[in-house]
């Protein structure tokens, strides 16, 4: 089965999570409440696994763990920092959409040109004097040369 495989790679990789996993509230419970055939968001299993998830000291730790496999096809099966395959995938991309308007906002923006105004305006910042300049000449220009 799928799933047993999965299950047993992972649990080879334990030595490759660290001792957080020593202090994870989910050890000693049942398997299946982080690792559900189905996932129907009403499964008691579920929440239970998700509550002690909620109340666990090591949840970021073990949230990263999962975060940090390749991400693409190969998302870890299951419920991990108290988040389902699904949530995480969301996650990913919310991080990765903020990194790239974080890259964005620190792009230099070209002060002084046309194309400096219309960043700041896009950024939603205040135009300084160059930009306003270079923009109202272009504005200039283009009613002069219809």
């Amino acid at each position: 089965m799928w799933l047993d495989t999965v299950v047993t790679q992972m649990l080879s990789d334990i030595l490759k999570m660290g001792d957080w996993v020593d202090d994870a509230e989910c050890r000693g419970h049942p398997l299946e409440w982080w690792f559900p055939l189905e996932f129907n968001k009403q499964s008691s299993n579920i929440k239970t696994a998700k509550m002690i998830c909620g109340r666990c000291k090591v949840r970021d730790q073990c949230l990263e763990y999962a975060m940090s496999y390749p991400q693409g096809y190969l998302i870890l099966p299951g419920i991990w920092g108290g988040m389902t395959e699904a949530q995480r995938r969301q996650l990913h991309s919310d991080r990765y959409w903020a990194d790239v308007d974080a890259k964005k906002l620190s792009e230099t923006i070209p002060h002084g040109t046309r194309n400096g105004y219309l960043q700041e305006r896009s950024r939603g910042l205040d135009h300084c004097a160059e930009c306003l300049e270079a923009n109202s000449a272009k504005s200039r220009a283009n009613r002069s040369n219809p």
